[in-house]
């Protein structure tokens, strides 16, 4: 999840950009898609 995020958010940052229409659009369409978020770390 936070790497779906964050790239959409980092290619408008690069670019000194807020986010644009298409950008709020990926984000709108990850959170539909219902993908369950990965965690960066595992509990033993």
């Amino acid at each position: 999840m936070q790497d779906a995020i964050t790239n959409v958010i980092n290619q408008s940052d690069v670019q000194g950009l807020y986010l644009d229409t298409s950008s709020m659009g990926r984000l709108e369409q990850y959170f539909a898609s219902g993908e369950t978020p990965r965690s960066s770390t595992s509990v033993c």
